[in-house]
């Protein structure tokens, strides 16, 4: 009996992520695309297949192996910095990482980032502005994706130019926030704790 109890707790209990990890499996195969309207590093070349190539290299290899990168960084940040905040900046990092860095995402994606970073800012004042700029950004780029499919004939009456402007804005600005969060990382191992918490 104990070993049918435990194995219908184990089945209860890993069914939702089962579920999550099939849902993300499938849609990432169903939008083999550099972004899916994200304004992200693959902003510019939005739509397009991510099979293409740079230097040989198609823009989904370059997109995992930064991510990896990241994630690589980020443990041993967390190995040096076990402090609760660093939990949550890490957390805000990775999901923005995972926005900012490979092929096939959506604009909705960043959304789950900005409630880490929300936390993670209100234990460390001095990335407040980062935060209030990817609520700012996060907004924009979700706004444009529901002005783009849900009216299309204001969306057409737009210029192409001003559209590729607000993209590249917008991503370039996301772009400099995600890294000012890594200089954060790295450089913390230079300063204090009293430090890192001075605004």
């Amino acid at each position: 009996w104990q070993q049918r109890d435990f194995a219908t707790i184990w089945t209860a209990l890993i069914s939702p992520f089962q579920f999550l990890y099939q849902r993300m499996m499938a849609t990432a195969a169903t939008y083999p695309y550099a972004s899916v309207n994200a304004f992200n590093i693959w902003g510019a070349v939005n739509w397009q297949p991510d099979a293409s190539e740079i230097f040989g290299l198609s823009y989904r290899l370059i997109g995992l192996c930064l991510l990896g990168t990241l994630l690589a960084w980020i443990g041993v940040f967390l190995y040096k910095h076990p402090q609760n905040s660093d939990f949550f900046l890490a957390g805000a990092i990775i999901l923005l990482g995972m926005f900012m860095l490979p092929t096939r995402m959506h604009e909705r994606y960043i959304l789950p980032a900005i409630a880490f970073l929300a936390i993670a800012a209100a234990f460390i004042p001095s990335i407040r502005s980062i935060y209030w700029g990817f609520t700012l950004t996060s907004s924009l780029n979700v706004g444009y994706a529901f002005v783009t499919y849900n009216h299309e004939e204001l969306m057409n009456a737009v210029p192409h130019e001003w559209k590729q402007a607000l993209i590249a804005i917008v991503a370039i600005s996301n772009l400099a926030m995600f890294l000012a969060l890594i200089g954060y990382t790295l450089r913390s191992d230079m300063r204090s704790p009293a430090q890192l918490q001075e605004v």
